[in-house]
């Protein structure tokens, strides 16, 4: 860079700070990259909130789907204990089949 200078900023309609590297000697540049970066900290500020409500949203669903398979696997187990239980220890090969089959989307 070589500075600002008459001869580098001056006479063409097209000059900027990127011919000499000075912001403050160009008001309307500047003002334009103030702008740019107020709207990028936006930007970021609601990205984050974005994410934080996704998160929020996917915890809750989480729960929700792990309170339902819960749900599913006592209703299972009392309807039929003989079949689901073996030796006071529950068949977790057949009780999870049986849930995965309740609880798949269905076509």
């Amino acid at each position: 860079m070589v500075g600002h200078t008459r001869r580098n900023c001056d006479g063409d309609e097209f000059t900027s700070t990127m011919l000499c590297g000075v912001i403050d000697k160009h008001p309307n540049d500047k003002a334009v990259r103030r702008n740019l970066s107020q709207q990028v900290t936006k930007c970021k500020i609601e990205l984050a909130n974005l994410q934080s409500d996704y998160n929020s949203k996917l915890r809750a669903y989480k729960t929700v789907v792990d309170w339902f398979v819960r749900k599913i696997e006592a209703d299972i187990v009392t309807s039929n204990p003989d079949r689901y239980i073996v030796h006071g220890v529950k068949n977790w090969a057949l009780l999870n089949k049986h849930i995965a089959l309740l609880t798949a989307p269905k076509k």
